[in-house]
């Protein structure tokens, strides 16, 4: 399999599209489920930063990932069933310090076209002069 929509496809070949496509415990099993599933996997509900890894952890997760694969925001909203996208934006989409260096990273240089000038502080104003030297 290529990808994770690739082994669902699989997964889910079998199914008519109004049956559930997976098996989920009553409400108040879903942190005991995510327990266990941890504990299966040999990985620890708190890890040595403090962080949970709950429902909602994965939540953050899925939407940060999206906005990290470019997905549209109202897209992400629609996936994390969100009734607005200030919950998804806000709360569910984390900005990871390595995204804002890439943005900084792709502006375009200004100062290629101008070889000898450099931008100077004046102030109130960024102002253009001569290199000196």
């Amino acid at each position: 399999m290529d990808t994770t929509a690739d082994a669902i496809k699989n997964f889910l070949k079998d199914r008519e599209p109004t049956d559930r496509a997976f098996k989920m415990p009553h409400d108040s099993d879903w942190a005991a489920m995510i327990r266990a599933d941890l504990a299966d996997a040999g990985i620890e509900y708190r890890d040595s930063a403090g962080r949970d890894a709950d429902f909602h952890s994965t939540r953050h997760t899925f939407c940060t990932n999206l906005a990290l694969a470019g997905v549209h925001p109202t897209v992400a909203q629609k996936l994390a069933r969100h009734s607005s996208i200030l919950t998804t934006m806000r709360y569910y989409t984390h900005v990871l310090h390595k995204s804002e260096c890439e943005a900084i990273d792709a502006l375009k240089n200004l100062t290629a076209a101008y070889p000898n000038r450099e931008p100077k502080q004046d102030f109130n104003r960024r102002r253009w002069t001569e290199k000196v030297g």
